[in-house]
């Protein structure tokens, strides 16, 4: 009867450790590829979007895989962005060769001449995108600009910054977008 009870036991026992090992597996299973998932957070594949720029094209990230992409949310009116404009532009001109960036200015809540102006007066010399309608700002769930996503070579999110930073941090975050793989 002791040995039944035994064998009983370890039946069991092995059972139950075969079912949690077939539920452990199965979660693993269900979780998400973050490279794979579609999201704008940092490990995430960055969300597409189709956008005109102020030179009359139509800018997509799917068209730039294989480049690293810098995406900037701003508006002409915050001054924030406006600290952080000649920085980004004196960047551009010296990493150019490596990156893009994606000026991405929320029109919704501004508007395109002061958008224009605003590129003028900076010196950008990179695509200035138009989000007329809080489409792309949505997309990203930009609430304080300027938010700038830094997007690596394969579409994923690697950094993100929220306001700005001093111009040697964000240089660190332009070599660091380039040297990511």
């Amino acid at each position: 009867m002791k040995k039944q009870y035994i064998i009983i036991v370890i039946l069991v026992g092995l059972t139950a450790y075969a079912l949690y090992q077939n539920s452990i597996k199965s979660k693993t299973a269900s979780m998400p590829n973050k490279v794979e998932e579609v999201m704008p957070k940092i490990g995430y594949k960055a969300p597409d979007f189709n956008l005109k720029a102020l030179d009359g094209n139509t800018y997509s990230l799917k068209n730039m895989e294989g480049k690293p992409v810098i995406i900037n949310f701003w508006a002409s009116w915050c001054g924030p962005c406006q600290t952080e404009a000649p920085e980004l532009a004196e960047l551009y001109d010296k990493y150019k060769k490596n990156l893009e960036i994606y000026a991405v200015n929320l029109t919704f809540d501004d508007t395109e001449e002061d958008a224009r102006a605003f590129a003028e007066k900076y010196g950008y010399h990179f695509p200035v995108l138009i989000d007329d309608s809080p489409n792309t700002a949505s997309l990203y769930q930009v609430h304080p600009i300027p938010t700038t996503f830094f997007v690596n070579r394969k579409g994923i999110i690697v950094d993100e910054l929220v306001g700005i930073t001093d111009k040697n941090s964000l240089e660190d975050k332009f070599k660091s977008l380039i040297s990511n793989n």
